[in-house]
């Protein structure tokens, strides 16, 4: 819910506004005036996005109890947010302008609506969410693209530390509580994460991005999509060809994604641990 009201996602709100302010405009039969049709948009719009907030919270709850690690289908709460906004336009035309000639709703106009709103959606929860989440987890704020060298924006973001940096978050599995200081590694296991702690191994409900977003960045990092390790436990930097992996002080040896390397690589240098190299051939032993 804070994250759908960060800022960085907001601006994609104001983007779809005129958006679909533009559109609801162009296919109004009800020839209502601007200064009545526009704020009656903006009304439904404010309706659809309370309506879809309450849908979240509401199936959210629900499929946390049934079946923890599953993701809610959104396409509902649409259908039933674009009713809501439809609805709320409708009426508050019809309270200001009484005697003005409204008629019944087209059917192809609530459908529209509807598309503008899962358009809109799937943009919104597969870009700015997901990241306006990972960094507010991580305790950063999200500010203007990073600019490239051309002068324009490659689409990263720039991260600044916010004022107070979380410390992290307890990881639960079933009844023990688990610190981000306990935690050695974090391995994805399919809709799990292995936990790995000095005492044992235990799992926790997934997905793997969220489960490492909770972990403080003072402690460790993300080496691989699909492994997060605590800087305590790092042995060895290992590098064989375009392969590397980290080698833990117990022996295991942990991969480190080709995308991550070069900043797995700058992390630990600071730290005094450099890279070893190893000839290719002898890189699977």
């Amino acid at each position: 819910m804070i994250v759908l009201r960060h800022r960085y996602v907001l601006a994609h709100y104001f983007g779809f506004l005129v958006v679909a302010n533009l559109a609801i405009y162009m296919l109004d039969l009800t020839e209502a005036p601007v200064d009545v049709l526009l704020p009656a948009t903006v009304l439904g719009l404010t309706g659809l996005v309370l309506s879809l907030l309450a849908y979240i919270a509401v199936a959210a709850r629900i499929v946390g109890r049934i079946a923890p690690g599953r993701r809610v289908w959104m396409t509902p709460g649409i259908m039933m947010s674009s009713c809501v906004m439809v609805w709320v336009a409708h009426e508050v035309q019809s309270a200001v302008l009484p005697a003005h000639h409204h008629g019944a709703i087209p059917l192809y106009f609530w459908l529209t609506v509807f598309v503008i709103a899962e358009v809109c959606a799937v943009v919104i929860f597969r870009g700015p969410v997901p990241r306006a989440l990972s960094r507010l987890r991580q305790g950063i704020v999200l500010t203007a693209p990073l600019p490239d060298a051309d002068g324009g924006t490659d689409g990263a973001l720039v991260a600044e530390p916010a004022e107070a940096r979380p410390d992290g978050e307890e990881l639960r599995a079933g009844s023990l509580r688990i610190t981000p200081e306990q935690v050695e590694r974090l391995e994805a296991s399919g809709n799990y994460v292995v936990v790995h702690l000095a005492t044992g191994r235990h799992l926790v409900a997934g997905p793997f991005g969220d489960v490492s977003a909770r972990m403080p960045s003072r402690l460790g990092l993300r080496v691989h999509r699909s492994h997060w390790v605590a800087r305590r436990v790092i042995g060895r930097l290992v590098r064989s060809g375009r392969d590397m992996w980290i080698v833990l002080a117990c022996g295991t040896r942990v991969p480190v994604g080709t995308s991550l390397q070069d900043g797995v690589q700058d992390w630990l240098g600071r730290s005094g641990i450099g890279v070893e190299r190893v000839p290719p051939s002898k890189g699977g032993r």
